[in-house]
Parts: structure tokens; C-alpha cells; sequence
């Protein structure tokens, strides 16, 4: 594959820098350049040294031993204090991930056909007053499978805000033709924009399909940390479409390749839908982001519901429109023609 220009970088694009694993050797995570790097266990700690004697050897004045061991048994009491306190948050910042309540879980697996008919692909002004924007086709497409079903790559974070925002229309998109198991709840980053999204996660969890294979990459957990990393086609991918620029070079999570028709870098609606208060307010609960998708006049619902519309329609061009109860769709043809991808001959 050659590089690819693919235009100025969208809105919605983790502001962390990213270093392509293939540069770096490692699983490619930077801390926030807004946060003043990443997140090492801040100040070094030194190591506990026990005081002098005053008298040296063994002739130590018994008072001044029962001081100092009283002084190291406070000091070792202490430690333990802290570690308690400080183990606690540093594990649930690292993971955070709950079961996801059946309502929810069906509410956003299972949303009804005919909400997602009715939201359709929207308006040229009703997309733009929404903030929501279309994928970009790949022209020619790229004919790249696995398991003989064309692939759809997610390449994400768990700390990201903007990936959290991109997993709901993901999930609803996905599970009309698949089915998904292990998913967890989770929250984005708490210091971060959009501090606390709910979300789902795709990390230990597993999508079955007859009709597409779903690659979905989690680079870090939400504390920054590890978790897996990129192929070499995969990072193949996110260099054609999201060429690195400047230095560091800017982060392009999420990413979304949806099989070899299209392509996103960035959410494809704006988080603020999510965090009516601000970029640093609460966000709304899981609970009322998965009722939104059945809730009249809701525009995040509506918002969410348009773009897993554009994500079926870029699938269903790549398995050649099936299965037919999803793709014989007029929602179908017209997402299709929005991004400029037709069906696999």
C-alpha cells in the first residue's frame, strides 16, 4: 500500500501523542500533552533508612531503643496506611470495568429496526447541526479479509474519551450481524475531557459473525498502561489513512476501518452529546445513553442511530449487501451513496 493523504485532522481525535508501534517497539501509548506527560507514579520515592545510633554497637540507652522502635513501628503503620488508600484507586483507575446491566445490553444489541429506519442517514443540515460527520470512502476499495469475511479494525483506547463516545454506534452497528459476548461497562479517563464517558470496552471480549471479522485493538487501559498491540497491517492501515505528522506525531484514536469501503479517524459525533454541561462535566449515565436510542426527540440517540446507519451501510457494501434483512434496506442504499461506496460485486 502507498500513502494516502487523508486531509486535515477531524475533530474528536484523542489529543494524546501516539507513536506507531513499529517506530517505538512497544505498545504505542503517550501521555497527554495536556496532563505533561504520562502517568510514571509521579515523585520518586526513596528508600526508608533506619537513624543512626548515638552511642553506636550494642550500647544503646534502652529508652532511646524502646524511641526508636516505637518511631518504626508508627513509620511501618504509616506505609501501610498509604499503600491501602493509594492501591485502590490505582487499580480502579487502571480498570473500572463493571458487568453491563441487561437493560442496557439489550437496549443497545437489539435496537429496533424500525428506530434505526426512522433515523436514517439524516439531513445534509440536520449531520451538520448534530456535529456528525460521514466516513471517508476508500476509493478503490481494499479487498482485505481474514477468515474469508472482510474486516472490520477498531484501533482504540480505553482512557480515550473519544473512543468511548465511538463505541455505542459501534455496538449498535455490529450487532446486526453479529453477536457480541464479554462486553464490559466501563469509563474513559477521569482527568482527561469528557472525563468519565461510559462505555463499553472491547478488551476480553468477542464478537462472532458469518458475514465480517471484527479486529478490535484496545492500546491502553484507562490509566495509560499497555494492553495490546497493533499488526503490522493494522498499523499498515492507520499510517495510509492517518499519515504521522509533526513531532511527536498526533494521536489518531479511534480509528475505523469498516471492510476496505471507508475509513474514520476520530468520533463520528461530538462527545459534548454526552456531557450536556461541558467538556469537563459529568457525563450522562449508561443507562440514559442506551435509553436515548428508543427515546423520541433525543438527539444523542438520534446522533448514535445515524451513524451506526453509515458504519451498516460500509459493511453491507463490503459483504456484498448480506445478509438481506439488513441490507435490503432504503436506510442502506441511501448510506451508501453518502459515502460514495457501492456493494461487492
Amino acid at each position: 500500500m502507498t500513502a494516502e493523504d487523508a486531509g486535515s485532522a477531524p475533530d474528536g481525535k484523542s489529543d494524546r501523542p501516539l507513536d506507531r508501534p513499529r517506530r517505538a517497539g512497544h505498545a504505542p501509548v503517550g501521555g497527554s500533552a495536556r496532563r505533561g506527560g504520562g502517568r510514571d507514579g509521579g515523585p520518586d520515592r526513596g528508600e526508608l533508612r533506619r537513624p543512626p545510633s548515638a552511642t553506636g554497637g550494642s550500647g544503646r540507652h534502652p529508652l532511646r531503643v524502646a524511641a526508636v522502635a516505637g518511631t518504626a513501628v508508627l513509620l511501618v503503620v504509616a506505609v501501610l496506611v498509604v499503600v491501602r488508600l493509594t492501591a485502590p484507586r490505582a487499580t480502579q483507575e487502571a480498570s473500572n470495568t463493571r458487568s453491563v446491566p441487561q437493560a442496557v445490553l439489550a437496549a443497545v444489541t437489539h435496537v429496533p429496526a424500525s428506530a434505526l429506519d426512522a433515523a436514517g442517514v439524516g439531513t445534509a443540515s440536520e449531520r451538520t447541526a448534530l456535529g456528525i460527520r460521514v466516513p471517508t470512502a476508500i476509493t478503490p476499495p481494499i479487498n482485505l479479509v481474514a477468515a474469508g469475511k472482510p474486516i472490520v479494525l477498531y484501533i482504540g483506547a480505553e482512557y480515550c474519551p473519544f473512543c468511548a463516545a465511538e463505541r455505542w454506534p459501534m455496538v449498535v452497528a455490529l450487532s446486526r450481524f453479529g453477536t457480541f459476548t464479554g462486553l464490559r461497562l466501563i469509563t474513559s479517563s477521569s482527568t482527561d475531557v469528557y472525563p468519565d464517558t461510559p462505555t463499553f470496552t472491547f478488551y476480553d471480549a468477542h464478537y462472532t459473525s458469518r458475514f465480517v471479522t471484527f479486529e478490535p485493538v484496545e492500546i491502553a487501559n484507562r490509566a495509560d498502561q499497555p494492553l495490546e498491540q497493533p499488526t503490522a497491517t493494522q498499523v499498515h492501515l492507520l499510517d495510509r489513512f492517518d499519515p504521522p505528522s509533526g513531532s511527536p506525531p498526533g494521536s489518531p484514536i479511534p480509528f475505523l476501518f469498516v471492510g476496505g469501503r471507508c475509513y474514520q479517524v476520530g468520533t463520528g459525533y461530538p462527545d459534548t452529546l454526552l456531557h450536556p454541561t461541558g467538556k469537563f462535566g459529568p457525563a450522562l449515565p449508561a443507562g440514559d445513553i442506551a435509553g436515548s436510542l428508543t427515546l423520541p426527540g433525543s438527539a444523542l440517540g438520534r446522533a448514535i442511530e445515524i451513524e451506526a446507519n453509515l458504519l451498516v451501510g460500509a459493511i453491507c457494501a463490503a459483504t456484498g449487501n448480506h445478509p438481506g434483512s439488513v441490507c435490503d434496506s432504503p436506510v442502506v442504499a441511501s448510506a451508501q451513496h453518502l459515502i460514495g461506496t457501492k456493494p461487492q460485486g
